[in-house]
């Protein structure tokens, strides 16, 4: 929006939300809004921020989706070793090394591997 208005010839200015905060002086709601904004604009130091451009706006958003799609690998991950390892509560199975002991196995006198038995339940 501050493009188009600045294409149009008017001088654009923004202010961050962080600095209007301090003139807001009662309960959130559009008029004290609004007012606030009016007081901070004509505050003699106000920091103005700057438009950002479409090549910056397209960068943030770039990086912001590569953020969600990162968070949402890891707790797939997260889950996924969490369901093996209810799985495994749930056989009584539990992980010495890489060889699952099962409580059956430690009473018998057999070995915990043998010729073509497989070493993992999942």
């Amino acid at each position: 929006m501050a493009r188009k208005l600045a294409s149009f010839g008017h001088q654009v200015k923004l202010i961050s939300p962080q600095f209007v905060r301090p003139f807001v002086k009662s309960n959130k709601n559009d008029f004290v809004d609004a007012e606030a904004i009016c007081e901070a604009a004509s505050h003699p130091v106000m920091r103005f921020v700057t438009p950002k451009t479409e090549s910056q706006q397209t960068l943030a958003e770039w990086a912001r989706v590569m953020l969600t799609r990162r968070h949402s690998n890891v707790r797939r991950r997260v889950s996924a070793s969490d369901h093996s390892r209810r799985c495994r509560v749930g056989a009584r199975m539990h992980v010495i090394g890489s060889i699952p002991v099962t409580p059956h196995r430690w009473e018998s006198s057999e070995p915990l591997t043998q010729p073509g038995s497989a070493l993992c339940c999942f």
